[in-house]
């Protein structure tokens, strides 16, 4: 069987064109989870920072103000 040079050269390229696209998403996962890892880390050291405990506040005043 006779394959041209061009069409060698073309499945080639589509070949490497895919494993990019592939690499390409793949490295956009990472980068987006890594973001979410981040934005949730965040999240958490604001809540915690909001606790009443890290204010003068008295119990009785805490009580009412979770209730």
């Amino acid at each position: 069987m006779f394959v041209s040079s061009f069409s060698l050269r073309h499945f080639l390229n589509d070949i490497i064109i895919q494993r990019l696209n592939k690499q390409l998403l793949v490295q956009s996962i990472i980068r987006y989870q890594s973001q979410l890892n981040i934005d949730q880390s965040l999240n958490a050291n604001e809540q915690e920072l909001g606790l009443f405990k890290h204010f003068h506040i008295n119990e009785q005043t805490q009580q009412r103000l979770k209730g």
